[in-house]
């Protein structure tokens, strides 16, 4: 993946439709909390759930997003 920076701003692909749920809400409560950035951050570096971009590692952008829809 290719990451792109504009301005300081970090620039990442878009995070895959989930039906109306946030694709952030990594616990299933219906919401996007702590425990989900801890969720987030015990996956860091690994593929898999956490995964909220789709480019088969959780990081930055998979940060980027789930803070984009906090609770």
């Amino acid at each position: 993946m290719r990451l792109v920076l504009l301005s300081s701003v970090l620039v990442c692909p878009p995070c895959v439709d989930c039906g109306g749920f946030p694709v952030s809400d990594l616990t299933g409560d219906g919401r996007v909390d702590g425990e989900d950035v801890t969720m987030l951050v015990s996956r860091w570096g690994d593929a898999g759930h956490a995964d909220l971009n789709g480019d088969g590692l959780v990081g930055a952008c998979d940060l980027s997003v789930l803070l984009s829809e906090w609770d």
